[in-house]
């Protein structure tokens, strides 16, 4: 990879979102180009593995986060993180 390649974190809300949309086509073109190396930790792989939560499932399949969590394996780099981080749920959330 070279040094002026840029390196990323998707929070989680950011891949819900390709999830909804089917569209990773932007982000399928930086990965595969080498420009874009994603950032990921086993915390945030976590979270993610959790989708589609009860609310998203008649959006989003386990198919479609089985997929998204290969393509993450495939081109991420995993990290580890040192501060320790608490994930909330936000209660009442309401999705439209």
């Amino acid at each position: 990879m070279a040094a002026n390649n840029a390196r990323i974190i998707l929070v989680t809300n950011l891949w819900t979102s390709f999830l909804l949309t089917k569209d990773y086509s932007n982000l399928d073109n930086q990965l595969k180009t080498e420009q874009t190396r994603l950032l990921f930790s086993e915390d945030l792989l976590e979270e993610l593995s959790r989708l589609p939560r009860p609310k998203l499932k008649i959006y989003i399949s386990k198919n479609d986060v089985e997929d998204i969590l290969a393509t993450i394996e495939q081109f991420a780099e995993f990290i580890h993180v040192k501060a320790k981080v608490s994930i909330a749920e936000i209660p009442n959330t309401i999705f439209y």
